[in-house]
């Protein structure tokens, strides 16, 4: 199947169904700026979730919320693509991946702890299709 690189544009043939790149240099800078992102918004999303009250102290006492800094770090990345890439997604769809079965988990039942210590109620998550 002819596929065209979400790298470089190239056209290629693609011998696996998942191939979206024809070599390892265009792979490896895909997954290298994905890495770099990622662990910005890693960073960003533990500081939020897991310091509760550094989250609280910047907001009040600095004006920053931790969630615009998440959406400006996207909006940032995305208007990089568009001006470095052409506007190609530097990212994977995932709707793609959830019909691929890469997130299996969404349909999973979740069971919680509540803040007594107590397992609260099951609930089940439905994929979506």
């Amino acid at each position: 199947m002819i596929r065209h690189c979400r790298e470089c544009r190239e056209t290629f043939a693609a011998s696996k169904a998942a191939a979206f790149c024809p070599g390892t240099s265009c792979r490896r800078d895909w997954n290298n700026r994905r890495q770099q992102r990622g662990a910005q918004l890693y960073d960003v999303f533990m500081t939020m979730r897991g310091e509760r009250q550094l989250t609280t102290d910047l907001k009040n006492n600095q004006g920053i919320n931790l969630w615009t800094v998440a959406c400006q770090l996207a909006a940032d990345w995305k208007l990089e693509d568009e001006q470095q890439r052409g506007g190609r997604r530097s990212y994977q769809f995932i709707p793609d991946l959830i019909k691929a079965g890469k997130f299996a988990y969404l349909a999973a039942v979740c069971v919680g702890v509540d803040r007594t210590g107590r397992f609260s109620k099951p609930v089940t998550r439905k994929a979506s299709s």
